[in-house]
């Protein structure tokens, strides 16, 4: 199971540029090219997120209080940094051929009411 999404506040008439843009990318990713610098430079800021996160009392709270209803929860807090930092390229790209298949795009645009005339 994965997504890819992208998103962007524009006006409409930027939302083909926007859209080739996107199925570029997935197709980049797609392409099994990814390097160690990019996964390195998507894995950076939500490792310092968890980071930030372990240091403040709402996130340990939040653990502590979904504990008897979920306890694997706990399990995942456990194992976090571990998956994150032991995904390896290759993983990523073998992946990333299956989430990034063409055939399961779908594309959503919500557009104000005033262009749908247009």
């Amino acid at each position: 199971y994965g997504y890819f999404s992208a998103s962007m506040l524009s006006d409409p008439k930027d939302f083909a540029g926007f859209e080739v843009a996107a199925k570029t990318i997935v197709a980049d990713l797609r392409s099994g090219d990814i390097t160690q610098d990019e996964l390195d430079r998507a894995l950076k800021p939500v490792l310092e997120g968890f980071e930030r996160r372990d240091k403040e009392n709402g996130s340990w709270l939040g653990n502590v209080t979904r504990s008897q209803s979920d306890p694997l929860g706990l399990d995942y807090r456990r194992s976090r940094d571990t998956a994150y930092t032991g995904l390896t390229i290759e993983q990523l790209n073998s992946v990333a051929k299956t989430v990034f298949d063409p055939e399961g795009l779908h594309i959503v645009k919500i557009v104000p009411e005033s262009t749908l005339d247009k």
